[in-house]
């Protein structure tokens, strides 16, 4: 009877290791594909993210050239300006010959 009891327990523990393994081996995969998932997610991420640096940098030479036309038109204004200053402007063209 001795010999049977402990021929159980024995059964009994090694069906609660081949539960404990497989339990460790559904929380391996699990935890393998969470880091699949994870690496997938990373790079769509860098992805984004270069392709938002790269607009970022298109728009800040935008904004540069447009800075750019902006100084060279002031400066063509102040220039015609100068020209005119002193000079009467005539709004009114007809009816004065000119």
């Amino acid at each position: 009877m001795e010999a049977t009891i402990l021929r159980i327990k024995g059964e009994q523990k090694l069906r609660q290791r081949r539960l404990n393994q497989t339990a460790l081996r559904a929380a391996l995969a699990t935890a393998q594909q969470e880091a699949a998932e994870a690496r997938a997610a990373l790079a769509t991420a860098q992805q984004e993210a270069a392709e938002a640096q790269r607009r970022l940098d298109e728009l800040r030479g935008t904004l540069i050239d447009l800075r750019q036309e902006r100084d060279a038109w002031r400066a063509q204004a102040q220039r015609l300006a100068e020209k005119l200053k002193g000079k009467r402007a005539a709004w009114w063209h007809w009816g004065t010959g000119g």
